[in-house]
């Protein structure tokens, strides 16, 4: 059996429930199916993050710069594209749900802005459900997906702190609770 070794790329997620990775996996099956074994869907938080090497001296203190944050409830209200990058996505109808918890961990760790700081505060909470390389497929699925009128809730109780291992597989490293009074 082949054992397999972190690679130190980190990351901060927010895992949906199952039936709603259940719904965007559908989708990624589509229009990802490479991903769907790296991952499990998910709102990136923090990536990159501290290295794989650091994550049991930074856990606490992510613990504690999350510890005052409530669980919250997060709806999907459709799809939606970015279509520099190709990218199909399910949309949030509240993005300050999750923004507040990138404020909350970059407030503890500014050496770790999400996606290298790229976006600055102009981060967009989504989930990918698709990749497209052909702008006009993406707009054609799009357009078909677009008309759905989705409203799929769900509370947030913690984030996962992840790791990527050499095989291209995501592994959890700890599940950290949001312990703020809502």
């Amino acid at each position: 059996m082949q054992e397999y070794h972190p690679t130190g790329e980190t990351a901060i997620i927010i895992v949906p429930p199952r039936d709603v990775c259940g719904y965007a996996d559908h989708y990624r099956q589509l229009y990802m199916p490479d991903m769907v074994r790296n991952i499990e869907p998910h709102f990136t938080l923090v990536y990159p993050f501290a290295p794989y090497d650091l994550l049991g001296e930074v856990e606490p203190r992510l613990a504690e710069a999350l510890a005052a944050c409530p669980p919250r409830r997060l709806s999907i209200r459709g799809f939606a594209v970015f279509r520099e990058s190709g990218v199909l996505y399910l949309r949030i109808a509240d993005p300050e749900r999750v923004l507040s918890l990138y404020r909350a961990i970059q407030a503890a760790f500014p050496e770790y802005p999400a996606y290298g700081g790229e976006f600055g505060e102009q981060l967009t909470p989504h989930l990918t459900v698709g990749r497209f390389s052909d702008p006009d497929e993406l707009e054609k699925v799009y357009s078909e997906l677009a008309v759905q009128r989705l409203y799929i809730g769900f509370d947030v109780e913690s984030v996962v702190l992840k790791y990527k291992n050499d095989d291209g597989i995501w592994d959890t490293w700890s599940e950290v609770p949001l312990l703020g009074a809502g």
